[in-house]
């Protein structure tokens, strides 16, 4: 996901890095010929433009609904434009309603979201009952692939793909394996230096990445701070033994906890969202209209048997063209039909919501976002204080009409449902 900039330690030391890098030496570095065809390979930094609202031509609102028809449109003029059909009290809303067909799932932020014994994220680990009767997965089972990450291998220029196909199913790339297995232990042993991209050109390049590159094998690894961050001398955040997850890469979530401590090499795991654990939204910019990271997003899901209704919020920043991803937390409360802790990907991508799904079960899903309220939740991102809050922020926004879920309704049936992209 994308983060923006705060000066949080991990940022502090990001930003050390990039101004004090030593200069780069052929050895250490990617050659020019190849950083460039990398970059090359990129594609250009995209800026990101906060959503543009605009009033739709639609019949008479609703007035028990009391939100209007609008347009919304991400990343307007460009090839990732999209353009979805919502209610909101404004054109810099504050109140936002959407019918979406399709939800993904995200992992970021959870103490199993990638690790370097598991790329593809399809490792197998063994449930076990812990002394206090949780439950305790032992093994290696990511539940996330290094794509999901921003993690990719290279040989000289050429990208080498994650997976591969093996008897009609996905698996993981044996070039990918082995070539991973080789720059990952020198990384692990600090014996390649670490460097930003953009400490290596005066080219414009995307933001957040960081690289390794091995000489004698002409492999570079390029990953992304802003979902897997760096330490203060650049190299991977790993969890360590104050996880229950030891081994595994940290992974970030745009929104941080307040005075999470810093270890010693400056990683700060503890302040990340758990996407198992915690039910968030994933918005596409920071300011979609007057709603930002750390408001409140409740999620409904209805159906011939019933309502429910998910108190979430909005934790995190995903691709600039896509409305509808959440964690796996939000998803699981929805649908209640996916495992508590999943074993890996595989589980994960169980877990997401799309339009054959919906139609299995004769459903409708919509998410209503309240702007202005992050304050509310004092910067306590339990999972309890944020359904607290939300409970009572919903309260307050249906109105105490009869039904507790009166006015959502009348929004959902006067909303129309936008197509999931593909």
């Amino acid at each position: 996901m994308l983060h923006f900039f705060s000066f949080s330690p991990r940022t502090l030391a990001f930003a050390f890095l990039v101004a004090f890098a030593m200069p780069a030496t052929a050895q250490d570095a990617p050659p020019p010929d190849i950083l460039n065809r990398i970059i090359d390979g990129l594609g250009r930094p995209v800026p990101r433009q906060p959503p543009v609202f605009e009033k739709a031509a639609a019949p008479a609102a609703d007035p028990a609904c009391g939100l209007g028809a609008f347009d919304m449109t991400l990343v307007k003029g460009s090839s990732r434009q999209r353009r979805y059909s919502v209610l909101t009290d404004g054109a810099s809303p504050r109140q936002m309603l959407v019918r979406i067909s399709r939800l993904s799932v995200d992992a970021d932020g959870s103490e199993r979201a990638y690790h370097p014994d598991d790329p593809s994220g399809r490792g197998v680990c063994t449930r076990e009952k812990g002394p206090d009767g949780k439950e305790k997965l032992n093994g290696v089972c990511a539940l996330d692939a290094f794509g999901s990450g921003g993690l990719r291998l290279y040989v000289e220029a050429r990208q080498i793909p994650l997976m591969t196909k093996t008897n009609g199913a996905n698996a993981l790339n044996p070039d990918f394996d082995r070539e991973w297995k080789s720059i990952w232990a020198q990384i692990r042993e600090r014996k390649l230096k670490a460097f930003t991209l953009e400490s290596l050109t005066a080219r414009s390049v995307p933001a957040f990445y960081y690289l390794f590159y091995d000489g004698a094998r002409k492999t570079t690894a390029l990953l992304k701070n802003n979902i897997i961050p760096s330490d203060r001398t650049g190299y991977p955040c790993v969890h360590g033994p104050e996880s229950r997850y030891p081994g595994y890469f940290v992974a970030a979530t745009t929104l941080q906890k307040n005075g999470a401590k810093a270890r010693g090499d400056g990683c700060t795991p503890s302040s990340f969202i758990d996407a198992e654990t915690v039910p968030f939204f994933v918005l596409p910019h920071a300011a979609t209209g007057g709603i930002g990271i750390g408001d409140i997003v409740i999620g409904h899901m209805k159906t011939a048997q019933g309502e429910r209704l998910v108190y979430g919020f909005a934790a995190d920043i995903g691709p600039a063209g896509q409305f509808g991803e959440a964690s796996y937390a939000f998803a699981r409360k929805l649908r209640a039909d996916i495992p508590e802790a999943p074993m890996n990907v595989i589980d994960v991508y169980k877990a997401d919501i799309d339009p054959s799904w919906l139609r299995t079960n004769g459903a409708s899903l919509s998410v209503l976002a309240l702007g202005g309220t992050k304050a509310l939740l004092r910067g306590d991102y339990s999972k309890e204080n944020i359904e607290r809050v939300g409970r009572e922020e919903f309260a307050k926004w249906n109105g105490g009409n009869g039904s507790p879920t009166r006015r959502l309704n009348a929004c959902v049936a006067q909303a129309k449902e936008n197509a999931a992209a593909h």
